[in-house]
C-alpha cells in the first residue's frame, strides 16, 4: 500500500509538473510572429506571386526623384525575339494626381488619361504601348503600380499583352501590400533571387571576353537580345550588357558597354535597310555584300559610330560601335577594326539558334543595364 501511494504521488507531481512547464511557456507552441513593416523586397516578394518569377527587382526609390520615396520594388521581365521587355514598378505611399482621382477630366490642356474601374481598382493609360497605371487604396496611403512597355489593345481591360489585367488587378488588391505585412514574407524576402542595390551597372566592373558553351544541338529557338549580347560578350571586354533596343520591338539585339557611359558595341537585325546604304555618309564603302561606314561627332562630347552591315535572309545584321574622342584622321576606335569583323562573322549571329546559347545569355556573367544610366 505504501508503495502504491507513492506511485500515485509521483504520478500527480509529475502531471503538475507539466501543466507548470506549460504556464511558463516552455514547451508551449510558438507565438505568431507579428506583423513587420513593408519593405522593398517583401513588395517584389509578393509582386511576384502575381506577375511571375521577374529576371531581376531592385529598389523602386532608386529612380525615383520625389522628395517622399514610397516603399516599393521594380521587378523586370526579359525581353524574347518576339517580345519585349516589360516592367512593373509597385509601391505603397502617396499618389500622384496624375493617377489617383475618380476618373474625371484633370485639365483641358493636358492629355487626359483613358480611366476607369475594376474590382475597387483604378486603371489608366494614354497610349496603345505607354504605361499603364493601376491604383488600389488604403487605410493610409495607396498601392500604385505602374507597367512599362507593356503591349496591350486600347483598352486594356480586354486583357492582352504580356499579363493580364486580372493579374494586374489582384497584385493592387493584395492585402499584404499595406504599411504592415505578414511577418513571414520578410524570410523569404531576405533571400529573393535576382535582387540588385546596382541597376545601372554604376560600380559593375569589366570583365570578358566571356567564352560562349559549346552548341552542338539543332537550332529550334529564335535568338534573343540576351543571346545576341552574349555573342558580343565573347568577342569584347565590358562592364555591363543591356538589351539594344528596349522600347521599340522592331530591331532585335544586344549590346555590351566597353566603359560606363556612352561607348559600347552593339549587334542587332533590322528591315530598315538605310543601314546597308551609304547615301550622303561620306566615309562609306560597300563590297561583296558588306557596308562599313564611319559617322564621326563634332566634338569629344558626341560619339563617333563605325557600322558593318550585311544582309541576313530577310533583315541586316549590324554590328555598331560608339565611341568618344575618335580621331577622324586616324579613325581608330578604342575596340578595333579586327574585333567587330570577328563579332559580324561569328556564326552564332542568325536568326535560328540552339536553345544552349539563349540559355547562356539568360545566365550572362556580366552586370545586366536595367536603368539607362550606366555612371556617364
Amino acid at each position: 500500500m505504501t508503495i502504491l501511494v507513492a506511485t500515485m504521488k509521483d504520478a500527480v507531481t509529475g502531471t503538475l509538473a507539466a501543466l507548470l512547464l506549460m504556464l511558463t511557456g516552455c514547451g508551449a507552441p510558438p507565438t505568431p510572429p507579428g506583423p513587420v513593416a513593408l519593405t522593398d523586397r517583401i513588395t517584389a516578394v509578393v509582386a511576384a506571386e502575381h506577375l511571375g518569377p521577374a529576371f531581376a527587382a531592385y529598389s523602386a526609390a532608386v529612380a525615383d526623384s520625389r522628395a517622399a520615396v514610397p516603399i516599393g520594388a521594380t521587378l523586370h521581365y526579359r525581353a524574347t525575339s518576339t517580345r519585349r521587355l516589360w516592367s512593373a514598378s509597385v509601391t505603397y505611399g502617396p499618389s500622384t494626381p496624375l493617377i489617383t482621382g475618380n476618373c474625371e477630366a484633370l485639365s483641358t490642356e493636358a492629355p487626359q488619361p483613358t480611366c476607369h474601374w475594376q474590382g475597387g481598382v483604378r486603371i489608366a493609360w494614354f497610349t496603345g504601348t505607354g504605361p499603364l497605371y493601376l491604383t488600389s487604396a488604403r487605410r493610409e496611403g495607396f498601392v500604385n503600380i505602374e507597367v512599362a512597355n507593356l503591349t496591350r489593345e486600347a483598352d486594356p481591360g480586354k486583357g492582352s499583352g504580356h499579363v493580364p489585367i486580372e493579374q494586374l488587378v489582384a497584385l493592387a488588391s493584395d492585402p499584404r501590400l499595406d504599411a504592415t505585412t505578414d511577418a513571414t514574407l520578410a524570410v523569404r524576402a531576405a533571400a529573393y533571387p535576382g535582387w540588385t542595390e546596382d541597376p545601372g551597372c554604376a560600380h559593375a566592373a569589366t570583365i570578358g571576353p566571356i567564352p560562349l558553351p559549346t552548341t552542338s544541338g539543332p537550332a529550334t529557338e529564335s535568338i534573343s537580345p540576351q543571346a545576341i549580347a552574349a555573342v558580343v560578350a565573347s568577342h569584347v571586354a565590358g562592364a555591363c550588357a543591356a538589351d539594344w533596343n528596349p522600347v521599340d520591338p522592331g530591331p532585335i539585339g544586344g549590346m555590351v558597354y566597353t566603359s560606363p557611359g556612352k561607348e559600347w558595341v552593339a549587334a542587332y537585325f533590322t528591315t530598315d535597310d538605310h543601314y546597308a546604304r551609304c547615301g550622303t555618309v561620306v566615309d562609306c564603302t560597300s563590297s561583296d555584300g558588306v557596308t562599313m561606314s564611319y559617322w564621326f561627332g563634332a566634338d569629344e562630347t558626341q560619339q563617333s559610330h563605325l557600322r558593318l552591315v550585311r544582309r541576313v535572309g530577310f533583315d541586316y545584321l549590324v554590328v555598331d560601335e560608339a565611341s568618344l574622342g575618335v580621331d577622324p584622321r586616324t579613325r581608330v576606335f578604342p575596340v578595333p577594326l579586327s574585333v567587330l569583323n570577328d563579332v559580324f562573322s561569328d556564326p552564332h549571329l542568325t536568326h535560328a539558334v540552339d536553345p544552349a546559347l539563349n540559355e547562356a545569355g539568360d545566365r550572362l556573367a556580366i552586370c545586366w543595364r536595367l536603368l539607362g544610366d550606366t555612371g556617364e
